[in-house]
This record gives C-alpha cells, sequence and structure tokens, in this order.
C-alpha cells in the first residue's frame, strides 16, 4: 500500500510540474502614461554673485629705520630675521601688525621707475575668524611707498 502511495505522490507532483510549465505566461497589464501639467508655477532661480570680500582698514606699517628701532618688534623670529637681512645703512623695514581673516596677506611690488614700493592688502574670505597677522617687507631707504585693497 505504501508503494502505490509513493508512485501516486510521485505521478501527480510530476503531472502538476507538467501543467505548470505549460501554462502560458501571463499578458502584462496595459501600462498608460499620463502627463500632469504642474498646478505650482516654476519659479526661476536667480543665481547670486558671491560677495567680494571687504577690507574693514588698511594697516599701516611701522617704519625702522636702524638697529635701535628693533625694540619695535614684538616677534622674536622676525626680529631675526630683520637683523639678519637689513642693512640699515641704505634700507628700510616697513612692518605690518594687523588683525584679518586666516587667509588676508599682503603684497609687495617695487616700482623702480617710480621709486616707491607698492603693498597690496588682498582680503581673506568672510566665513573665517580673525587673527593677528605680522609681516615686514624690506625697502630702499629713498623709497617712498602705498597701501591700498586689492581692486
Amino acid at each position: 500500500m505504501r508503494g502505490i502511495l509513493l508512485i501516486l505522490v510521485v505521478f501527480l507532483s510530476l503531472v502538476n510540474c507538467f501543467l505548470l510549465v505549460r501554462e502560458k505566461p501571463a499578458k502584462p497589464e496595459k501600462i498608460e502614461i499620463v502627463l500632469v501639467e504642474p498646478t505650482m508655477p516654476i519659479v526661476e532661480e536667480k543665481v547670486q554673485e558671491p560677495v567680494k570680500p571687504e577690507v574693514k582698514s588698511l594697516p599701516q606699517p611701522i617704519i625702522l629705520v636702524n638697529l635701535a628701532d628693533l625694540s619695535k618688534i614684538d616677534d622674536p623670529v622676525l626680529k631675526a630675521f630683520v637683523l639678519r637681512q637689513a642693512q640699515f645703512r641704505n634700507e628700510k623695514v616697513l612692518y605690518f601688525v594687523w588683525e584679518g581673516k586666516v587667509s588676508e596677506k599682503l603684497q609687495g611690488q617695487q616700482l623702480s621707475e617710480e621709486k616707491r614700493y607698492a603693498i597690496t592688502l588682498i582680503p581673506g574670505i568672510d566665513s573665517e575668524k580673525e587673527v593677528t597677522h605680522r609681516q615686514i617687507f624690506i625697502v630702499p631707504q629713498n623709497y617712498d611707498y602705498s597701501v591700498e585693497a586689492a581692486k
């Protein structure tokens, strides 16, 4: 009896598998695409121009013309540098100390034909924190100087 039941179960399983294989796949449902008009008006975004960093105030230098003036420099590294590099008999030192953004800096350019040294303050990024900057320029004794903000 068990043998007949086993054969019957196997036979029914095979018939079931055969019927599953023969079934045709279901037809896909019809898909309909509907375009809907937006209910809210489309607003064009205006591109904001980057804000140029502002210069609060232009730093003015402390002018050093001899060795006695070195006491005006409070940074020992700069003081040692000036002592090694400056020749006070024909040069002067422009020592700048100012509060400004981390990336602020001064750039100098010697204008020989005018006997002038032009120093330009390059502003930093507004989101940066403020720090104390110290910078020196060694220029010929007979040169004038000017300090201006970058344009």
